[in-house]
């Protein structure tokens, strides 16, 4: 089955999960290759639909081993008519649980058809040290690898009925709390707005970028890496005891995993 066009649809507040799509695009044989970034807060609430001449790889980052919260938004405004997807995780060494299959189910209740599936590893957001520097050369060359894996699986494919792969994961699906924190600035804020601007949860207010919602935040962290004065970071004491104890937990080296 040979698609015409190619589609990265993902969200990735720090960039790694964009990242992650494009080296396996590079394993793709397409001559079309689209980005629908649904880190910009407007464009997912734009509806969209895909086609059957279609490929989508779907790109998604793990938050305490779920798909990050926007997900839920993202398929109520997508629909499919049995176009093949990739769902695809990324995830900061730690685990991605059930993220995966969450990603697959909400894909398929989309009219989405799976032919394969990934979870790759990449820097924390927390930016603590864990995965430092993912994807590196060896993720990327799996990466691009993986690419080639799904373009063969696509054109020996004559049946969609024969194209579902197993993923691991648990449902119902792990239970993850709120965590009512968010970043706060010190006086290095200059009040820019490149946080407001940047937030892809629109927690910010671009009127006084000192006050940020704590309960749309999604602690995505791409306010505090964007920050041009390095003004922004969680200061909440029990939180950076968190992750430290992460950093220390989550130091041995996690592969990326493929099911084709």
């Amino acid at each position: 089955m040979k698609y015409k066009r190619v589609i990265l649809m993902y969200f990735s507040p720090t960039g790694t999960t964009k990242k992650t799509l494009e080296n396996i695009a590079k394993g793709l044989d397409a001559e079309q290759i689209e980005h629908l970034d649904l880190t910009d807060f407007d464009k997912r609430w734009e509806r969209r639909t895909f086609e059957k001449d279609e490929l989508v790889l779907f790109g998604m980052p793990v938050y305490s081993g779920r798909m990050a919260p926007p997900a839920k938004e993202i398929f109520n405004r997508t629909t499919a008519n049995d176009t093949l997807c990739v769902p695809i995780v990324v995830y900061g060494n730690r685990a991605y649980d059930d993220a995966l299959l969450e990603l697959k189910n909400g894909a398929e209740r989309c009219g989405f058809k799976t032919i394969a599936a990934a979870a790759f590893v990449a820097e924390h957001s927390f930016k603590n040290g864990i995965g430092e520097g993912r994807p590196d050369e060896k993720d990327t060359e799996k990466q691009i690898e993986f690419g080639k894996m799904v373009e063969e699986k696509a054109l020996k494919l004559t049946d969609l009925n024969t194209a579902d792969v197993i993923v691991p994961g648990n449902f119902p699906y792990k239970f993850t709390a709120d965590i009512p924190i968010s970043p706060t600035a010190d006086d290095k804020c200059k009040n820019c707005g490149k946080c407001a601007e940047l937030c892809p949860m629109k927690a910010i207010d671009p009127n006084n970028p000192k006050i940020t919602d704590n309960f749309r935040c999604i602690l995505c962290y791409r306010c505090i890496i964007n920050c041009p004065e390095g003004a922004r970071d969680v200061r909440v004491p029990q939180f950076k005891e968190q992750i430290k104890f992460l950093a220390v937990t989550a130091q041995q080296r996690k592969e990326p995993e493929m099911f084709i």
